[in-house]
């Protein structure tokens, strides 16, 4: 699971005598460390997703405690290639740092495959991690969206080839 400094909703910070977020305040709700899906409950803020499917909870596959989220299922997608992010972002007082999490990507080319993309830029591709491995990701100081983006049938291939008996066609976080 993710552990990296990030924003909570605006209801969480710290107000001055007029109602307004303090600098203090909000430089600390940067600094927040976002470190598990424990709660059972996803998307959560900071968290979304979405594309052609949606990013779950999931009780079944995990790294370390009792959830992970798993990508959806995108062989039914409408049209190809099918893509589904889970995606959380980072505020402008972000000072920076290293974003450490568990993944587990059971993804091959042409079927599939999992990046780490920040601000629409692939900074990481994983494919074939059949187990759980710990990943980290440089993030720079200032305001970022990064995404967690499965991808299906990438280059629209009709029909597919067939696929290695170990690869699952799903990440998890």
């Amino acid at each position: 699971q993710p552990i990296l400094p990030l924003t909570p909703p605006a209801s969480e910070w710290e107000a001055d005598d007029s109602g307004k977020a303090t600098e203090e305040a909000i430089t600390d709700s940067c600094l927040m460390q976002y470190e598990n899906f424990e709660g059972g409950i996803f998307p959560i803020s900071p968290w979304t997703t979405g594309g052609d499917g949606n990013w779950t909870i999931d009780e079944g596959d995990t790294y370390q405690g009792m959830y992970s989220i798993k990508s959806p299922d995108l062989s039914g997608a409408a049209s190809f290639p099918a893509i589904s992010n889970a995606t959380v972002s980072t505020c402008e007082f972000f000072g920076g740092g290293t974003m450490t999490l568990g993944v587990k990507a059971s993804v091959l080319p042409p079927s599939d495959v999992f990046t780490i993309n920040i601000d629409g830029v692939e900074h990481k591709q994983l494919i074939d991690m059949n187990d759980w491995s710990e990943v980290s990701v440089e993030i720079q100081p200032g305001k970022h969206v990064i995404d967690f983006s499965y991808q299906y049938n990438i280059f629209g291939v009709s029909p597919l080839p067939p696929s290695s008996p170990n690869r699952e066609g799903m990440c998890c976080l």
